[in-house]
């Protein structure tokens, strides 16, 4: 199927014996590592300039005592 296929591709494996020496958690912490940064970044700019998504005003408060 065309995602098993996507994920054989994304996590470069050549053979299901590559894939079963993997844990599933493993494989999805691998998967979502590139949006889990992309969601950091855009928190962290959008605490720069004041704002958070939507129940995330915490972070922004804590980010931007970072900062100074």
């Amino acid at each position: 199927d065309y995602e098993a296929r996507q994920v054989f591709e994304f996590l470069r494996l050549e053979t299901v014996a590559d894939l079963v020496k993997l844990a599933p958690e493993d494989i999805v912490k691998v998967l979502t590592a590139p949006v889990r940064r992309t969601i950091q970044r855009i928190r962290q700019r959008l605490a720069e300039k004041n704002r958070s998504l939507q129940g995330d005003e915490d972070f922004t408060r804590q980010h931007k005592s970072r900062l100074q």
